[in-house]
């Protein structure tokens, strides 16, 4: 491996950080945390208040069918478990591909647009290969946290 390698591969590392321990992955910004569940090829998400901990019950939580809804205009820390097999995720634009590994917790933060939008996300289930699209909705009218706007179809 050359030095660029290294230096491009030492950088991919400090994207993503991986931890055995929820609590011990919470980066803790202040900010709305998601945690997103990979299992059987489909996502769950637990959308928790700013200031509110992950180890009990979420805010709000809604399967994905292939929507996931974020505020546009601000700061999100995205957490991902896998209940099953090993996924890779990732948005378009926002979020490199991240590995997602039974038994550890792997985050990453997404700095929102301001305006409303939608982009991509990929998430591809290593055992079988296959991927599904999801749409990453952005969204600005409606407040930070609200619970009608994450789960709406």
């Amino acid at each position: 491996m050359n030095d660029a390698s290294k230096l491009v591969c030492l950088l991919g590392l400090t994207m993503t950080f991986a931890s055995p321990n929820l609590a011990a992955a919470d980066p803790g910004h202040g900010e709305l945390t998601v945690l997103v569940t990979a299992e059987n090829g489909a996502l769950t998400l637990q959308y928790h208040e700013p200031g509110e901990g992950l180890e009990g019950d979420p805010s709000t939580q809604c399967a994905v069918g292939d929507k996931i809804t974020l505020p546009a205009g601000g700061v999100v820390n995205l957490q991902f478990i896998s209940a099953d097999v090993p996924y890779s995720f990732e948005i378009a634009g926002y979020v490199e591909k991240l590995d997602i590994v039974p038994g550890l917790v792997s985050y990453s933060e997404i700095v929102t647009p301001a305006e409303a939008g939608q982009v991509s996300a990929v998430l591809q289930t290593h055992a079988e290969g296959s991927k599904k699209v999801v749409a990453v909705r952005f969204r600005s009218d409606l407040n930070a946290f609200d619970s009608r706007m994450f789960c709406a179809p």
